[in-house]
């Protein structure tokens, strides 16, 4: 795997991935969030719209990389896809146009 800067990463030396599933489990979600967020992990990469709040909650210093949100904006998520502001960026699943 190489990263965008050029920089080899190595799963395990320098680039360790977490994976976490709740399987809906509010209770478990929370849990994770926490966990998640007590690693100090450079990025967190999530694909549920209900478990972004819960890690919103946990830091606004962690970036918070979201995907295949099918519009995070209805969602909460984000105030808008152009700026989505704090430390909350991500994907979409589909096509919204932003008022100019």
């Amino acid at each position: 795997m190489t990263a965008a800067s050029g920089i080899t990463c190595h799963n395990g030396r320098n680039v360790r991935i977490a994976f976490r599933w709740a399987g809906g489990d509010p209770d478990h979600s929370l849990f994770y969030a926490g966990e998640l967020v007590g690693m100090k992990p450079d990025v967190i990469l999530v694909n549920n719209a209900l478990v972004v709040p819960l890690l919103q909650k946990e830091t606004h210093i962690i970036p918070i990389v979201f995907v295949a949100i099918a519009d995070p904006v209805v969602a909460g998520i984000v105030t808008s896809l152009a700026q989505p502001g704090g430390n909350i960026t991500g994907f979409t699943i589909g096509e919204r146009r932003e008022k100019a």
